[in-house]
């Protein structure tokens, strides 16, 4: 599980790859700094997602069903409410 949660399972959201290419192309220009931060902040939500103990959630009634981190950042939609 823990695997799952590491550094290397966040390369598979298309989201979080986005936002690192988005951060690399920041670097090499004129960007405002303010829009730095903003892709900054971004990334560490998606960082906060990955890390979130998801399961135990669920296990602990927190979370109506298991919402995988790929869930949460718009790969997938439903209608459904998530948190209790």
């Amino acid at each position: 599980m823990e695997e799952r949660r590491g550094v290397r399972s966040y390369s598979f959201d298309p989201v979080y790859r986005h936002l690192l290419r988005a951060m690399e192309l920041s670097q090499n220009g004129d960007v405002p700094q303010d829009l730095k931060a903003e892709i900054n902040r971004a990334i560490e939500l998606c960082q906060e997602n990955f890390a979130y103990p998801w399961e135990d959630a669920l296990k602990e009634g927190r979370v109506s069903y298991y919402a995988t981190p790929r869930m949460l950042t718009g790969n997938v939609e439903g209608t459904r409410t998530l948190i209790k």
